[in-house]
């Protein structure tokens, strides 16, 4: 997953040779262009930008922050596997240290070159109280000297 987020940012800012990519690569690679041309993807706002909170207690790296002329821009998070329930609860995490109204999706790339599963998270509210939640068993857990047993 970590070469091809950085093949990515790669080919958001213009720095990436396709030429010189192996084989292997090129799939994710037409994944996310089919993705970002889906999508209408035209204004990078955020690109694997770092965001944290010291009152919060927790920090993040961002993988794209994007518009595309919609009402609100988008917290995206790219993956390399299957779809996981957990996936809803990193961008709610995201969403709190962004602090503003974002829609929120991962992007499911394929090493086949085909369209990625695009998820849209609109559960806001749920997915705010299952993140704050799940993110203060983990602050008593700590807290306790418990981590994660």
């Amino acid at each position: 997953g970590t070469y091809v987020h950085k093949m990515i940012v790669a080919d958001i800012y213009g720095d990436l040779d396709d030429k010189a990519l192996e084989p292997e690569w090129l799939g994710w690679l037409e994944s996310w262009r089919k993705a970002k041309r889906l999508l209408q993807i035209r204004d990078y706002l955020a690109v694997e930008k770092v965001l944290g909170s010291v009152a919060r207690g927790f920090a993040g790296t961002v993988d794209l922050i994007y518009g595309n002329g919609l009402a609100l821009p988008t917290i995206c998070d790219f993956k390399t596997g299957e779809e996981e329930d957990w996936h809803r609860l990193q961008l709610a995490g995201y969403l709190r240290l962004v602090g503003v109204s974002h829609y929120r999706q991962n992007i499911y790339l394929r090493a086949d070159g085909k369209l990625p599963k695009m998820t849209l998270h609109k559960s806001g509210a749920r997915d705010l109280a299952d993140w704050d939640a799940v993110f203060r068993t983990f602050q008593l857990q700590h807290k306790r000297g418990n981590h994660g047993r």
